[in-house]
């Protein structure tokens, strides 16, 4: 899996995953996320394996933050 390094922002380094061809199986939305739609987040699949993308109802852009106890929920789902 490689990584690319975006630009320092805030003196901050940024680091994200390059996903092609990285194999997610689940991927958490929330349905009223203003930047990341179910739509968008399944366009994902084209770069990911196996996805799923589940939604999490009147969650915004943060579930982990908004609704940790669903996050887990859905990952102790996920890891059976």
């Amino acid at each position: 899996m490689t990584t690319r390094e975006l630009p320092a922002l805030d003196g901050v380094e940024h680091r994200f995953l390059d996903v092609e061809g990285l194999r997610m199986h689940v991927a958490l939305t929330g349905t009223r996320d203003p930047l990341l739609s179910i739509t968008l987040m399944s366009e994902f699949g084209a770069h990911a394996t196996d996805l799923q993308v589940q939604a999490l109802e009147n969650v915004g852009h943060f579930p982990a933050t908004e609704q940790p106890a669903q996050v887990v929920e859905r990952a102790l789902q996920f890891l059976g």
